[in-house]
């Protein structure tokens, strides 16, 4: 639970960062004028080609 505060505390781009050091598995969302970005990391990468 920490982490997930932490992050969203950090915002999107220094979150990446983080979740890339730290090897966390991890999907961003952010809005920029109506549109939204994701971002999936690596580890989730990984997860995601585990459970699918």
């Amino acid at each position: 639970d920490a982490w997930d505060t932490g992050l969203m505390i950090l915002g999107f781009d220094q979150a990446k960062k983080i979740a890339i050091k730290e090897k966390l598995a991890v999907c961003l969302i952010k809005e920029e004028k109506l549109n939204l970005f994701t971002w999936i990391s690596p580890q989730f990468h990984i997860f995601l080609k585990k459970i699918f």
